[in-house]
């Protein structure tokens, strides 16, 4: 049974390689829709005109915090066209017009500050630390990391999925640029793959890999990570223009090329394999993150009274 379920996984990782091209996702759907509800429930610390949005267009905006993995196959390199690119969406927040358009993009631009960890950080770090190679080692450590996203997140992403605004795909269609496969394509396999994340089987086939590892991950790495890309999102929706995100990348392409260049230089001078170490949470984005949890520690007291 568990020979069965180990392959059950690789077989979806082999159809990710195929269809995903590249690179994947940094975090999945779920951790992006736990990203989402976590400044819907912390919306007095944000910008008002921004919390005006949200309040009004929650799914539109969740929608936009997920909507930029739909774009499937955009590989690692950095490019103005890049659809995990900041001018990408600058440009969409710049051509939104309704409400509707603009929770989305703030979603969208929401969803970009939680990959400058995940791409910066989280995944180069586990490339460094460990022999997969940088294509499967980038799909395997993000589903690694969702083994610990509680089964409700991909509920809500299916919901969010089907219930957005329909106007919401117009406008990224016309806003972002897409190559090979129209976006419907891509957005059936987007929603193909959440209802395989829920699949029971699935989730066991996750546990019994994480279990069989000669890697480990630990829940509390996941969740400081998870609480930085969260916090930063509050920092960027509380401050638009000055966030400290925008300082990196989102697509992480320098660090995610100097993981193995680094793993191999330090096998070459010690004769041994790092299987520690890696990329630190940089200063300014520690201070940000200290800087905004005092904030909503004060808003949350001050609610209270």
């Amino acid at each position: 049974m568990k020979i069965k379920t180990i392959s059950a996984f690789f077989s979806f990782l082999v159809f990710s390689l195929f269809f995903l091209n590249r690179t994947a996702w940094a975090w999945g759907a779920g951790i992006h829709i736990a990203q989402g509800e976590f400044i819907l429930n912390n919306l007095t610390v944000i910008m008002p005109f921004i919390r005006e949005l949200l309040q009004s267009y929650p799914l539109d905006f969740l929608y936009g915090v997920i909507s930029a993995d739909i774009f499937i196959g955009k590989g690692s390199r950095r490019r103005d066209d890049h659809c995990h690119n900041w001018s990408i969406g600058k440009k969409m927040l710049f051509a939104a017009h309704t409400p509707v358009e603009k929770a989305f993009s703030y979603g969208y631009l929401s969803h970009l500050v939680a990959d400058t960890v995940a791409h910066n950080i989280y995944i180069p770090s586990q490339l460094y630390r460990t022999s997969t190679t940088r294509k499967f080692g980038h799909l395997y450590w993000e589903y690694r990391s969702d083994i610990f996203t509680e089964k409700k997140h991909w509920k809500i992403a299916r919901k969010v999925i089907s219930g957005h605004d329909p106007s919401d795909d117009d406008f990224i269609t016309q806003t972002v640029p897409h190559r090979v496969l129209p976006f419907k394509t891509k957005k059936l396999i987007f929603s193909t793959t959440l209802l395989l994340y829920d699949l029971e089987h699935w989730r066991k086939a996750v546990t019994v890999v994480s279990q069989n590892s000669r890697w480990e991950i630990s829940r509390q790495y996941i969740e400081s990570l998870k609480q930085l890309s969260f916090f930063l999102t509050l920092d960027f929706l509380k401050n638009p223009k000055g966030a400290i995100c925008f300082k990196y990348d989102p697509v992480g392409s320098d660090n995610l090329r100097d993981a193995k260049r680094r793993r191999r230089l330090v096998k070459k001078l010690t004769g041994e394999k790092p299987t520690k170490g890696g990329f630190e949470i940089p200063a300014d984005m520690r201070d940000a993150f200290q800087k905004i949890s005092r904030l909503r520690h004060q808003s949350r007291k001050d609610a209270i009274i």
